[in-house]
């Protein structure tokens, strides 16, 4: 039998502090990862996990991921407890090129939507945030988890 090595320059970015938001409608950066250059090779990829809790009602509670200043992916929520997202970022042959699956769709299966394209420079280090927005005061966001897997 075979086993497979992984790259020695994979890696996994964690945060797991359980920071949370409340009392407040104001956006809040609840999470930041930085990705080192380089890291991803011209065709690695990113794997962005990240699991919420919220107050169960009708209220919108609404999540964005952000690659530097570029909107990747929006989560609203209402009706549920708490959800997870899998988010995958792709080199495309270069480091300045990526498609990635889109908002509100799993990473795997039919979407309606097309991928996205974007350009960041992954030569260069760059953050992934996750912000919180309230659209009611007595709620609550808790970032349980957030990880991001480096692929190279």
């Amino acid at each position: 039998m075979s086993y497979i090595t992984p790259h020695p320059a994979n890696r996994l970015l964690s945060l797991h502090t359980d920071p949370s938001i409340t009392g407040t409608v104001t956006p809040t950066v609840l999470g930041t990862i930085t990705v080192p250059g380089g890291s991803m090779g011209p065709n690695g990829m990113l794997k962005i996990t990240m699991l919420v809790s919220v107050t169960n009602s009708a209220n919108i509670k609404n999540l964005l991921i952000k690659f530097g200043s570029f909107s990747a992916y929006t989560l609203n929520l209402t009706t549920s407890n708490s959800a997870q997202t899998l988010l995958i970022l792709r080199n495309r042959g270069s480091l300045v090129a990526q498609v990635m699956n889109p908002s509100g769709g799993g990473p795997y299966g039919n979407s309606n939507s097309a991928a996205i394209t974007c350009a960041i420079d992954t030569a260069l280090p760059f953050d992934i945030t996750v912000t919180a927005t309230l659209a009611n005061t007595g709620e609550t966001i808790t970032l349980n988890s957030f990880d991001v897997e480096v692929i190279r």
